[in-house]
């Protein structure tokens, strides 16, 4: 079943519905239009939804990340109101090489200008092989020409890899944010539209750029 049928039977939006996503509605991406895409290391990233990539989770979540027997935080929130916040408002990516998921992405507008890298998740063989980047490289373009005036995302302080890739891409750490559920992460910010980029160059990166 599409994603969109599924937001728009399980009423979380109104019966005339949007295109395909809430992003879409703010922005009019198309994102069938983008999708399916060619990466490097023969990966292809395809739109997908909530379940699929809720599955992938589910089945590899402990081997990438900290298991909850182990961290010190409420480890993860599968309440009912996660599962409908995330079907209402998400868009979700997976990442397939010789039909085999490698990856999964989520990520969703949280204002009518922002829009929030929220969770990249690959298998440890296909990490660090610029599968990732070259799809932020691509969607960061589709969001530019769609409006979208910023990104946003956080990041576990120790996830050099992460950081790496992000800096590359001209995001800038912004503050720092704790909670309950991940700990500390740093809270990066990359600014789309370039009047709004000028501005908080100005005012907070004094210095730093020719």
């Amino acid at each position: 079943m599409e994603a969109s049928a599924t937001r728009v039977r399980s009423g979380l939006i109104p019966a005339g519905g949007w295109n395909e996503s809430f992003s879409s509605h703010l922005w009019n991406i198309k994102w069938a239009e983008f999708f399916p895409a060619s990466l490097p290391q023969g990966v292809t990233v395809q739109w997908s939804t909530f379940d699929i990539v809720q599955k992938f989770a589910g089945e590899h979540f402990q081997n990438i990340y900290t298991s909850q027997s182990t961290s010190p935080f409420i480890w993860r929130d599968n309440s009912p109101a996660r599962t409908r916040y995330y079907q209402a408002t998400g868009d979700f990516f997976t990442f397939e090489h010789q039909d085999r998921i490698v990856g999964t992405f989520a990520s969703n507008a949280t204002d009518w200008s922002n829009y929030y890298l929220r969770n990249a998740t690959f298998l440890s063989d296909f990490q660090g092989r610029g599968v990732y980047q070259a799809f932020l490289h691509q969607l960061i373009k589709i969001l530019q020409d769609h409006g979208v005036t910023k990104l946003s995302g956080d990041v576990a302080p120790h996830n050099h890899r992460h950081i790496h890739i992000l800096n590359k891409l001209g995001f800038n750490v912004t503050g720092v944010i704790n909670s309950e559920q991940w700990g500390s992460n740093l809270h990066f910010e990359r600014y789309l539209n370039p009047a709004y980029r000028q501005v908080f160059e100005r005012q907070f990166c004094h210095g730093t750029f020719p």
